[in-house]
């Protein structure tokens, strides 16, 4: 006897025909992106809202010509404008964004400024450039601090405002973020060239204390899934609750994985610091140490290209992927070889630089200790826990749409052909049939493995759930290459 889903028992004459999806259903998942991030009160959106965002000008009109959510958004859309991409605007309660700029006069011997010489400022990768006229005076220091504020003020772009202070030995140029609703924080801010005469002391934008609501944020998120979620904050307080709540999102129960893509600028140590106090799966840290430009636009464009790639294969190697519009560093700025090994040892992630386009050169998370403190590599390599969250997912979705209305049965249970049954030896088939199609698609390896080792039984205490026991060998990314020449002379 057939189970059918909706053809009844009737007397009338007819021929009934329903159709049946269940075997023909395909798991083809579909890859979402979360920015977070701050906006002006320019912004059309709410606050503490997801939106969903389709372009980087739409992204200006929603949260503010250059704030936080439009660099993140627009140099996210030139690495990845096919995915789907949402953005969360979080209230901020602190004081505008400040950076200043000092004017020393040099000690020791003074060389003379010289009317032809050139002031360049590079602010997240935008480059203000100041030179003077005949008539201007050179040696003053106040000269070259108004001409670099009335060049700060007439570029609207740059979001910012600027006044000259000055005390008895110094002159000082006061920058300001416009919006003190909006973050300038991640903005990359370095003098490239300066006048002989003066030494130029640069401290980078900062603001006061800002705790952001993850709480709002996951109440207003739900249940529903992001693969990547883009943070522009690497504070203490945002790191533990990404990390709290990605981990709750990683288990058996909530399946609502993905992970958290950060960036910090900070110097080597200090970078190694932030990541000892993080210890996820679902958290990725790169250093942009050097890197000239905006510390959030470095993060969205990583985090676009992983999302990318992942979408398309999750096993897939991230090196070498390129970071679209982000500004290569000089010679000089550039990590060490040496300096990127330790920091990849301390579980933060690597950029490099070839051919003056950035790279992402190694994804690791911060996963390095197991819950009994003992180091553990298993999380190691992002791309392990894309394939995995991929194939649970995948798994989830395939067995349920095809055996959601299934009766269970033990093996060796007597049943007519199309009854709606399903055994321990049925699934079990089931399971070498989605892991052969795993293998094809090269996420896994080493199928005899897999059928030795699988288990498929029904729970001894609730006779209505199936138990699997799935021991996938996921597959590995090819890192290194290792080779000796014994030549012959």
């Amino acid at each position: 006897m057939v189970s059918f889903n909706t053809i009844q028992h009737s007397r009338l004459p007819w021929m009934w025909v329903e159709f049946d999806n269940s075997a023909a259903s395909a798991s083809v998942p579909k890859w979402k992106t979360l920015i977070l991030g701050t906006k002006k009160q320019s912004g059309k959106a709410d606050l503490e809202k997801p939106y969903l965002v389709s372009s980087s000008t739409a992204a200006m009109e929603m949260f503010g010509e250059n704030s936080l959510l439009h660099r993140q958004i627009d140099a996210y859309k030139l690495n990845d404008s096919m995915n789907e991409t949402w953005a969360y605007a979080f209230a901020r309660t602190a004081s505008a964004s400040t950076a200043s700029i000092d004017f020393l006069d040099k000690t020791g011997s003074r060389t003379a400024s010289q009317a032809n010489e050139q002031f360049v400022l590079n602010m997240g990768g935008k480059i203000v450039t100041i030179e003077l006229d005949a008539a201007d005076n050179a040696s003053r220091k106040e000269t070259w601090a108004q001409k670099l504020v009335e060049a700060l003020r007439k570029n609207s772009a740059l979001g910012v405002s600027a006044e000259v202070e000055v005390a008895e030995n110094s002159v000082t140029v006061k920058i300001s973020a416009l919006s003190k609703d909006d973050s300038f924080d991640d903005m990359y801010l370095a003098v490239e060239k300066s006048p002989a005469a003066f030494d130029v002391v640069v401290s980078q934008f900062q603001s006061g204390r800002q705790e952001y609501n993850f709480s709002k944020l996951f109440a207003a998120l739900g249940d529903e899934k992001f693969n990547c979620i883009v943070c522009p904050f690497t504070d203490a307080e945002s790191l533990k609750a990404l990390s709290d709540e990605m981990d709750t999102r990683w288990g058996g129960h909530t399946q609502n994985d993905g992970f958290v893509c950060l960036t910090t600028n900070a110097a080597h140590q200090n970078a190694i610091t932030l990541s000892q106090s993080v210890n996820s799966q679902c958290l990725t840290l790169f250093s942009a140490y050097g890197i000239p430009d905006s510390t959030a636009r470095i993060n969205a464009a990583i985090a676009a290209q992983i999302s990318r790639s992942a979408a398309i294969d999750p096993a897939m190697p991230l090196q070498t992927l390129p970071l679209k519009g982000i500004n290569a560093p000089r010679i000089e700025q550039k990590t060490r070889f040496e300096e990127r090994n330790v920091l990849l040892n301390n579980g933060i992630s690597t950029l490099n630089c070839t051919a003056n386009t950035v790279h992402i050169e190694r994804a690791l998370t911060t996963y390095k200790r197991n819950p009994s403190g003992q180091n553990d590599e298993s999380y190691l390599s992002l791309e392990n826990v894309l394939t995995l969250s991929y194939i649970r997912n995948d798994f989830r979705t395939y067995f349920w749409n095809k055996y959601s209305r299934y009766k269970l049965a033990d093996d060796g249970t007597s049943f007519r052909s199309g009854q709606k049954v399903m055994t321990p030896k049925l699934a079990k088939a089931e399971a070498i049939a989605r892991f052969n199609q795993w293998e094809l698609d090269g996420l896994v390896q080493n199928a005899s493995d897999f059928t030795k080792q699988l288990i498929v039984e029904r729970n001894a205490q609730n006779r209505s759930r199936l138990d699997f026991l799935l021991p996938p060998t996921i597959m590995n990314q090819l890192v290194q290459v290792a080779t000796q020449i014994q030549f012959r002379i």
